[in-house]
């Protein structure tokens, strides 16, 4: 739940080539984040990470991606 409510959160940015990464449920829910573009290495979307993130417009999903799993109400 990093940036959980986080109401000044607009974007974040995680190096593409980071090679081991994981991102919590919850972690940006009812944020104010716009955009996000998912880590090729990233494998899991974990439950409720976008839940109530009114303002994203777009999450960018590399087409070499390695997601496996999304959990649930991820959006």
């Amino acid at each position: 739940s990093s940036f959980r409510n986080c109401k000044s959160l607009k974007k974040v940015k995680i190096n593409q080539n980071v090679q081991q990464i994981k991102i919590g449920e919850n972690c940006f829910r009812n944020s104010f984040i716009k955009k996000f573009k998912v880590p090729i290495n990233l494998t899991v979307i974990q439950a409720s990470i976008f839940k109530f993130c009114k303002n994203l417009e777009k999450v960018v999903i590399n087409e070499n991606s390695k997601i496996n799993y999304f959990g649930s109400e991820a959006f």
